[in-house]
């Protein structure tokens, strides 16, 4: 049983080392393929070790690149929108989204990951997907202590952006 635990311990190392690789984002194209280089070598160990000890499971879904800690999945989010890297904002905002939506049972839900990736549609012109992530939103039971006022009006801007620009505006 020692054993197992040193296996689990090296495991989880490896893929804390990988996480915080990844989530390093330097400017320089040559440090970053170094950066996911090295990455990839810790994952192959991970895979690795889960392949000699088959008593170890790996549980919790996530995405490549991200932590469970949604502090560190707001500010990639929000890292990830400054430098106008949409398409990988939306991509996780839509995983959380629908990670949450499995999650939520009777607690409702938080707004902050529609709303975030309201603003991406809204500044892609993309009013009708816009439109339906709110729509999605405002049917859902809402977490305690959140407003939602905002998001009637803005939905109803976006529905009328809808109606002068098409889907796409």
């Amino acid at each position: 049983m020692l054993r197992v635990k040193t296996y689990a311990a090296e495991l989880t190392a490896r893929i804390n080392e990988s996480l915080k690789i990844l989530r390093n984002t330097s400017e320089l194209a040559s440090v970053r393929r170094t950066q996911l280089q090295l990455a990839k070598e810790r994952f192959s160990t991970v895979k690795k070790l889960l392949q000699e000890h088959h008593c170890i499971t790996v549980k919790e879904k996530t995405l490549p690149g991200t932590s469970a800690n949604p502090r560190d999945i707001i500010e990639r989010v929000r890292y990830l929108v400054t430098h106008k890297s949409y398409a990988e904002a939306e991509k996780l905002l839509v995983f959380c989204i629908e990670r949450m939506e499995d999650a939520s049972g009777s607690f409702g839900t938080a707004p902050w990951y529609y709303e975030e990736l309201c603003r991406i549609y809204r500044v892609q012109k993309e009013y009708g997907k816009e439109v339906k992530v709110l729509e999605a939103y405002l049917k859902r039971e809402k977490a305690p202590g959140t407003r939602r006022g905002h998001l009637y009006d803005q939905l109803k801007e976006a529905r009328r952006l809808v109606s002068s620009f098409g889907q796409r505006g």
